[in-house]
């Protein structure tokens, strides 16, 4: 019974590299103020550009009914656990007109390191 088995096996890769756009248009450039004066977006510096790899395994196997087949995978997202700066604070100052001492801390980070491991009948 071991030589009707067979294990096709398929392999996927992912990888990603943003970063935003350096002309964007006029509405959106100039899109928040600094101490009241107005300035354009990305003129205070930028995030880093984010690079994220993904890998996923899939197993498929035919079962013994009509059609029937079982698979397996597993995804590996962020595999090494990069944890890029995707966002900062863009306030310069807080709604009492005080300096914030947040200004350009970053707010979000690329999300970590984490696995997907699933299992499909189809019948």
């Amino acid at each position: 019974m071991a030589g009707q088995w067979k294990f096709p096996v398929s392999i996927r890769t992912t990888l990603r590299c943003n970063r935003s756009p350096p002309d964007l248009p006029p509405f959106i450039r100039a899109a928040f103020y600094d101490h009241g004066e107005l300035v354009p977006r990305g003129s205070r510096g930028r995030t880093p550009e984010l690079y994220n790899l993904n890998l996923g395994l899939k197993f498929t196997q035919p079962l013994g009914w009509r059609n029937g087949r079982l698979q397996v995978s597993l995804d590996v997202f962020n595999v090494f656990d990069a944890d890029t700066e995707i966002a900062l604070n863009e306030y310069t100052q807080k709604e009492t007109g005080e300096t914030s001492f947040n200004y350009l801390l970053p707010r979000n980070f690329q999300p970590p390191r984490s696995i997907r491991l699933s299992a499909r009948v189809d019948f």
